[in-house]
């Protein structure tokens, strides 16, 4: 038993690098593309005006790393030459700074550090980097293929590192909820690429990040309907977007592509935006596919 979890653990550590490789060929046009925090942009020193005390929350939970440059740090907060590492990499928290570089112009921009461990490495990160798993490996937000496929959301954004009066000041808080896909029998276990197509390109949120994603925002949320299997490793997710006067149906293929997972667009369902007040249906949108 020992000896077959060592070897989808070899395995899954063989997929990344692949799927890496992959990214690493493509991050000219992806630095071009993507709007991501760059760790190595700022000093990482805890200027003390800018920091607000708050208890220490220790963190059991893995994360993903999600980045256009991610630096690791060491216990001073400085950037550790060499150390560069790729979008997609697994690691576990081991816990949260004891303070919030807290932003008062823009609550949105405020971040901790966490001290992680990867491939054996103690480092510390900038939070901004950290997409921590919301669900437990034994809650996943889905589940599929006769247990076979979990899916997990993940952020790096959390409202409890903030006092509660402060809640309603970030509900506009523009910030992304990438999905992190498990599949044990193959050791997988990572966030899922965004196939850009003309579907991506006319959707302004889509526009500027490179991985699948549910939107979580005061104005409008995703819920994933089903998931079913419609070939080798491909599967169709049904998503129900609400917002505040409508909702609508939209379709995503997911499916491996050179040992990387995918995810595409293929249709937005049609839909009208009721208004109670005037008691008419406003701003109707077509369907479209792809």
């Amino acid at each position: 038993m020992r000896q077959t979890v060592l070897i989808l653990k070899i395995f899954a550590v063989a997929l990344m690098i692949s799927c890496s490789n992959n990214q690493v060929q493509n991050s000219k046009q992806q630095d071009e593309n993507e709007l991501q925090i760059d760790s190595s942009s700022k000093s990482h020193e805890l200027n003390k005006d800018t920091v607000k005390i708050i208890s220490e929350i220790p963190e059991t939970e893995l994360a993903v790393l999600i980045g256009k440059k991610i630096i690791f740090l060491n216990d001073s907060l400085k950037p550790i030459k060499d150390s560069i590492v790729h979008n997609g990499n697994i690691v576990k928290l081991i816990q949260s700074s004891d303070s919030l570089v807290y932003d008062s112009y823009n609550p949105c921009n405020s971040y901790k550090y966490f001290k992680v461990d990867y491939n054996n490495h103690i480092r510390w990160i900038d939070s901004r980097n950290v997409y921590t798993i919301k669900n437990s490996r034994d809650n996943a937000l889905k589940i599929f293929d006769n247990k076979r496929c979990k899916l997990y959301q993940a952020s790096n954004f959390h409202m409890d590192w903030f006092p509660k009066e402060e809640w309603d000041l970030l509900n506009d808080c523009n910030n992304y909820y990438p999905l992190v896909l498990e599949i044990d029998s193959v050791g997988y276990f990572g966030p899922i690429k965004l196939v850009r197509n003309h579907l991506v390109e006319g959707e302004e949120w889509l526009k500027n990040y490179p991985y699948f994603e549910l939107l979580g925002t005061s104005d409008m949320y995703d819920e994933i309907l089903s998931v079913s299997k419609t070939g080798n490793d491909v599967y169709l997710i049904k998503i129900k977007r609400s917002l505040q006067e409508a909702s609508y149906n939209i379709d995503v293929i997911l499916k491996s592509e050179n040992d990387c997972w995918t995810a595409e667009y293929v249709r937005f369902g049609k839909w009208k935006a009721y208004y109670p007040k005037e008691q008419k249906y406003y701003d109707e949108h077509v369907e479209r596919r792809l």
